[in-house]
């Protein structure tokens, strides 16, 4: 473990401050970089939004220009429909496909043309997602 302060009667030990003296400051940075992906009249603010729940304001991730929230609700609501009708439609299709294959054991191999059984996982998919902030 290293000291911060060594021992006083160390000959070999030369101090560049006093023993017990404060830290130096350390400076603050006195520039900052932009690092926004697009410029405020090339972005078509479709996300991420930074949402400040204190002043009701709503600002584009990508370029930093404050946002009407009507329109943000409005570009959340659009992608929400989105894959609200992907899910459905995929939903849809594994009915379909379960109605296929219901009570079959075995089915032909499209390679060797001979009959092999079916392995059915029942184990749903695992996803992780991340729960609102209230």
């Amino acid at each position: 473990m290293i000291e911060d302060d060594p021992p006083d009667n160390d000959p070999n030990v030369v101090h560049l401050r006093t023993p017990g003296e404060g830290k130096p400051e350390v400076p603050k940075p006195t520039i900052t970089v932009n690092r926004r992906r697009y410029a405020t009249d090339r972005c078509q603010h479709r996300g991420p939004f930074i949402v400040d729940r204190t002043l009701a304001t709503v600002e584009c991730g990508d370029c930093g220009a404050m946002l009407n929230p009507m329109f943000v609700l409005e570009v959340l609501a659009t992608h929400e429909a989105y894959w609200s009708l992907r899910c459905r439609d995929l939903q849809r299709y594994l009915d379909r496909l379960n109605k296929e294959i219901e009570g079959r054991q075995r089915t032909k191999c499209t390679h060797c043309g001979n009959m092999t059984a079916i392995r059915f996982s029942f184990e749903p998919p695992r996803t992780w997602v991340p729960q609102p902030e209230h």
